[in-house]
């Protein structure tokens, strides 16, 4: 990766958390210019985030996490792209839970906690920027606002719970229960 001003810049103000980061370039707090680089140098491997702290990479930043093997009843399975090792753990888990309630996964079941794995990782990873961040952030004309994490938060969770319970009314349909030729797959309508 090919490093501007604003990326050395960004490099010497390490470590710290992304608002400390942007404030000593005199940006504003929430500056995005700043998160969005912050994240390119990481995928670059410049940098790393832990505990919340940006720090800068000393000899290449550790490798990525080695990924939980999938569940027994899925043989092949993949975890999608861009889930970590909390999101694969979490599948692993509802998976070995759902297996329990109602046989051998369908692949309605494995949508179902993708979607719900995947809701749970977008409202950790906005929490994230809330904690770090604040719950208020201010405009270009220095208007204060309810950071837009905020929502993600909300929205992230909210799909979670409609997942868990359409997962729960799977589970409590027992084995057998709804299956993918069924008109209601997820029991829904119970």
């Amino acid at each position: 990766m090919a490093l501007d001003s604003l990326d050395r810049s960004i490099l010497a103000a390490l470590p710290g958390k992304g608002a400390q980061v942007a404030g000593s370039l005199g940006r504003a707090r929430n500056d995005g210019t700043v998160r969005r680089r912050l994240a390119a140098l990481a995928e670059a491997g410049e940098v790393e985030r832990e505990d919340g702290v940006w720090r800068r990479c000393q000899d290449g930043c550790q490798d990525a996490p080695e990924l939980p093997d999938p569940p027994d009843g899925l043989p092949g399975y993949e975890y999608p792209a861009g889930w970590d090792e909390g999101a694969c753990d979490q599948f692993v888990q509802q998976a070995e839970w759902l297996t329990d309630k109602v046989g051998a996964l369908e692949g309605l079941d494995v949508d179902l906690l993708e979607r719900y794995v995947t809701a749970l990782q977008r409202a950790r990873i906005a929490q994230s920027s809330l904690d770090d961040e604040g719950l208020l952030t201010s405009s270009a004309n220095g208007r204060k606002f309810t950071h837009p994490a905020v929502a993600i938060v909300r929205e992230a969770e909210r799909d979670a719970h409609v997942y868990m319970e359409a997962m729960r009314k799977r589970a409590g349909a027992g084995k057998g229960g709804g299956g993918a030729d069924s008109d209601d797959p997820f029991n829904l309508s119970q």
